[in-house]
């Protein structure tokens, strides 16, 4: 499992419609949307970003765009969240094309096996498959192949899939959410729950959006 961010955009603008309420009609927005202003917005919102309900919707237009390299088991699971999310991934037919399935393509070492000579079954039945047409390849395919993908998904998105997964009997959840929340620009607006739930501020014993959090008495 491997988790690598390639981009977060939104967070300003995000900001921005959070603190629409407040705007008099009649001022312009470049008058209005001061650095003073968004300062403040910043720990109004914060302060909210754990609030579900509506209260924190703006995490919707926060935006992050990652790659994942992980097992097909693994992605089975997360397609299951479809509404907020965008994929593009490798092809498991094109590339199959181009050579033999070797043990590096896979999330699968000797050590997972009962035997040494369970290993080797399973090896060659890898050297069977790549002999195949990229259809037959492709059907074949173990769970544990590994599959890149682009991932565009929202901070909210994010949230919910901690909520559900945290402690998941799929160790690749964990990875994931390690990861994933260690690469982004502003993990603190996932909300104080969710960086308690993931004991963020024990698993790094350093300084973490928590103690910010408390030093800024947002907490």
């Amino acid at each position: 499992m491997k988790v690598v961010k390639a981009y977060e955009a939104g967070f300003e603008s995000a900001l921005y419609g959070f603190a629409l309420s407040y705007k008099p009609s009649d001022i312009p927005s470049t008058e209005w949307w001061t650095k003073e202003r968004f300062e403040q917005t910043k720990k109004t919102a914060l302060a909210n970003a754990h609030r579900d309900g509506g209260h924190n919707k703006f995490l919707e237009h926060m935006g992050v765009c990652v790659y994942i390299t992980a097992n097909l088991e693994w992605w089975k699971q997360f397609d299951t969240y479809r509404i907020g999310v965008s994929k593009q991934s490798s092809s498991t037919m094109h590339t199959l094309d181009k050579g033999s399935i070797v043990p590096n393509h896979l999330d699968l070492r000797p050590e997972d096996f009962k035997s040494i000579n369970d290993w080797h079954v399973y090896i060659d039945y890898l050297n069977m498959i790549s002999v195949q047409s990229p259809r037959t390849k492709s059907k074949a395919l173990p769970q544990a192949y590994l599959q890149e993908r682009e991932v565009i998904f929202s901070y909210k998105v994010i949230r919910h899939i901690i909520k559900q997964r945290y402690n998941h009997k799929l160790p690749e959840w964990e990875s994931f959410i390690r990861q994933l929340v260690e690469c982004l620009d502003r993990p603190e607006y996932l909300g104080k729950d969710i960086m308690q739930q993931i004991d963020y501020e024990k698993e790094h014993k350093k300084k973490t959006p928590l103690d910010e959090m408390e030093k800024r008495g947002l907490i």
